[in-house]
């Protein structure tokens, strides 16, 4: 009965009951039956409902979708979105989400030297982000 709706598999019981019943079969083999066939269709309406969940939850909470959203709020293209990418490799951020809540990652006394050349494009991302350009013009921690 693998594949088929719950609504199915009990509409074949119900036929195979009826078949029983024309045959003379006892009606402890349909009850039998009935209870093999319910405990089916209450194993697949539970893997379906707890399978739905974990997905929502797995697609609704992810870093990846969460830098996505970032990015789309921010409304960073696609090179932005790649020069974050690089920045938190570089970094060896395990999350590049990080990179929007902490503005350190974005001064230009951190950036790697492979990414030297790109710190004009860094410090402009750095303040369309957070609003000030170089770690001098951060606001002070209260």
């Amino acid at each position: 009965m693998s594949g088929q709706s719950p609504s199915h598999a009990l509409s074949t019981v119900v036929l195979l009951g009826a078949r029983l019943s024309r045959r003379g079969g006892d009606t402890s083999e349909m009850l039998i039956g009935l209870g093999i066939a319910a405990v089916g269709i209450a194993a697949v309406c539970a893997a379906l409902y707890f399978g739905h969940r974990a997905l929502k939850r797995w697609r609704g909470q992810s870093h990846f979708l969460l830098f996505v959203g970032l990015c789309r709020a921010h409304g960073l293209k696609g090179r932005e979105r790649g020069l974050l990418k690089l920045l938190a490799r570089h970094h060896r951020l395990q999350h590049a989400s990080r990179l929007f809540t902490e503005s350190g990652w974005l001064d230009s006394t951190r950036l790697p030297a492979g990414l030297g050349r790109r710190a004009e494009e860094i410090a402009e991302l750095r303040e369309r982000l957070f609003g000030f350009g170089s770690a001098s013009d951060a606001p002070e921690a209260a």
